[in-house]
């Protein structure tokens, strides 16, 4: 079957319309696809659709990291709030008057879900408490820097003086390069 096939059915024989449904609607005019209801759905649905078929144009790409994909979801839905907030902007009225009374505009509707979403992504973000595993990561990443460090050390065969003097100078050099890139706001060595 057809996509652009509404998608009600009889109720006497139980087989689907064969009509083609109203723009942006599921069900043809005669199933109700011309109610200001159906309008309003379509019209958040049209937008939906535009909004998302934007943002999988600019987000085709293999996952490999899972986390930092997270965070880019994080600010998608952020930009989606944003476009969505924009679009509000242009809106000169929220409401308007159809033949069946007044109606909600399809962009408040979509910068609701909008709303909603960025909010659902946040909070599952913050749960996942990156903050926390992050350090230890960090933490293991340096415990593992200095095991390396000891293992060359040894192999050089320096004197106990030398090594805490060079453990020193490593110690001073990676807290002046992870200070310098917190005041860039570049990397951050691990």
């Amino acid at each position: 079957m057809s996509d652009r096939q509404c998608t009600a059915t009889s109720k006497r024989t139980h087989e689907r319309c064969l009509r083609v449904p109203a723009p942006g609607a599921l069900v043809c005019r005669w199933h109700g696809g011309a109610s200001p209801q159906a309008k309003a759905k379509a019209e958040l649905r049209r937008t939906m659709e535009e909004h998302q078929a934007r943002a999988q144009r600019i987000l085709k790409r293999p996952v490999t990291d899972p986390i930092a994909e997270l965070q880019k979801l994080a600010a998608d839905c952020l930009i989606w709030r944003d476009q969505m907030a924009e679009a509000m902007t242009k809106v000169e009225e929220i409401r308007y008057r159809s033949g069946a009374g007044e109606q909600v505009r399809g962009e408040l509707a979509a910068y609701e879900k909008a709303m909603v979403e960025t909010r659902q992504v946040l909070v599952a973000l913050a749960r996942l408490q990156l903050d926390e595993r992050m350090v230890t990561i960090r933490e293991h990443e340096a415990d593992i820097f200095a095991a390396i460090l000891a293992t060359v050390f040894r192999h050089l065969k320096l004197t106990p003086d030398v090594i805490c003097e060079a453990e020193t100078l490593v110690a001073v050099e990676l807290q002046r390069a992870l200070n310098a890139g917190r005041q860039t706001g570049e990397p951050q060595p691990t």
